[in-house]
C-alpha cells in the first residue's frame, strides 16, 4: 500500500529542482554522482557500447562504437568534489562500398561539484549541488573537439527508504576557446538524466545490496557552426529510458544498463541511435 506513495515522493524528489546534489548518486550514467566521502577516492570504468543505422540515404552505412570511460572521483572537502574522466574509443563505419575503424582518446574532462544543500531527517535525504567544469583539447582528431568546453550544471539527490532519485540537469557549451583557429565549433549539448532506484538488502550487516534502476535521458545537440553559419546534417534530440542494476559489496560496485531509444529526431539523413548498453564497475578507496 506504501509503495505508490514512496514512488511519488521519488518522483517529486528528482523532478523538484534545477540545481545539483552531495549524497551518493543511484544513477548509472551520470558520473557526477559519484561523492566520495573526504580524502578518499571513487574510480570508475565501464564498457559501453553504441550503434547506429537505418540509414535514410540507402548507402548502408552503419556505425559501431565502443566507449570505455575511466573517471576518478575525489573528496577534496566535506563539500566539494573534483571529478576527472578519459574516454578511450574505437569505432567502426560501414557502408556498401567498404569498412573504416579508428582507435583513440577524447578531450580529457575536470569537474567540480560544491555541496548547495544537504538536508538528513530521519525519514529521508535531499542534496543539491552545482557543477562546472572544462573539456580540455586533448583527444585525438577523431574524437577530440579541439576546443575548450566549459561544463555546467546541477545535481538533485533525494532519499526515502529505499527509494532514491537522481537529476542531473547539464549544459555543455562547446568552442569556448578554439586551439587551432579554425572557422567551426561543435553544436552546444543540453543533457537532462532522471534516475529512480530501490534497494534491497541481501545480509543482516547491510553489506550485500542490489539496486534496480531505471534512467530516463534526454539528449539535445546544437548544429555545428562554421563562420557563424549552422552546419547541415548535424545535431539532433533523443529521449532513451534505461533499465538497470548495481550490485554492492562494501566499497566494490558493480553496473550495468541497457539503452533503449524511444524517441529521436536527427537534422537530415543522419544515422540514427539503436539500443546500446554498458558494463562496469566502481571502487571507493
Amino acid at each position: 500500500m506504501k509503495t505508490p506513495r514512496y514512488l511519488a515522493i521519488a518522483l517529486q524528489l528528482g523532478l523538484l529542482a534545477t540545481l545539483g546534489s552531495v549524497a551518493s548518486g543511484g544513477g548509472i550514467t551520470a558520473d557526477v554522482g559519484l561523492t566520495p566521502p573526504l580524502d578518499r577516492w571513487i574510480f570508475r570504468s565501464q564498457v559501453r557500447f553504441m550503434e547506429r543505422g537505418d540509414d535514410p540515404t540507402g548507402m548502408g552505412r552503419e556505425m559501431h562504437m565502443i566507449a570505455a570511460p575511466f573517471v576518478l572521483a575525489y573528496g577534496l572537502r566535506p563539500d566539494v568534489t573534483i571529478i576527472a574522466r578519459q574516454i578511450a574509443f574505437h569505432r567502426e563505419m560501414e557502408m556498401m562500398t567498404g569498412s573504416t575503424d579508428a582507435t583513440g582518446l577524447g578531450d580529457l574532462a575536470l569537474i567540480s561539484k560544491w555541496k548547495l544543500i544537504r538536508i538528513n531527517r530521519p525519514h529521508y535525504i535531499i542534496g543539491v549541488a552545482p557543477t562546472i567544469g572544462v573539456e580540455v583539447p586533448t583527444g585525438d582528431d577523431d574524437f577530440g573537439s579541439d576546443t575548450w568546453d566549459v561544463i555546467a550544471g546541477t545535481f538533485v539527490t533525494g532519499r526515502r527508504g529505499p527509494w532514491g532519485a537522481d537529476l542531473n540537469l547539464e549544459y555543455t557549451l562547446n568552442g569556448v576557446d578554439d586551439r587551432r583557429g579554425s572557422d567551426g565549433r561543435p553544436g552546444d549539448v543540453f543533457n537532462a538524466n532522471l534516475a529512480l532506484s530501490y534497494q534491497f538488502t541481501l545480509d543482516r550487516n547491510a553489506t550485500l545490496s542490489l539496486w534496480p534502476v531505471l534512467e530516463v535521458t534526454y539528449i539535445d545537440t546544437l548544429r555545428d557552426q562554421r563562420v557563424g553559419s549552422d552546419v547541415a546534417n548535424t545535431g539532433g534530440k533523443v529521449l532513451s529510458v534505461s533499465p538497470g542494476i548495481r550490485f554492492a559489496r562494501q566499497s566494490f560496485m558493480l553496473e550495468a544498463l541497457i539503452q533503449i531509444p524511444v524517441n529521436q529526431e536527427q537534422n537530415g539523413p543522419q544515422l540514427e541511435q539503436e539500443i546500446g548498453g554498458l558494463v562496469g564497475f566502481r571502487y571507493l578507496f
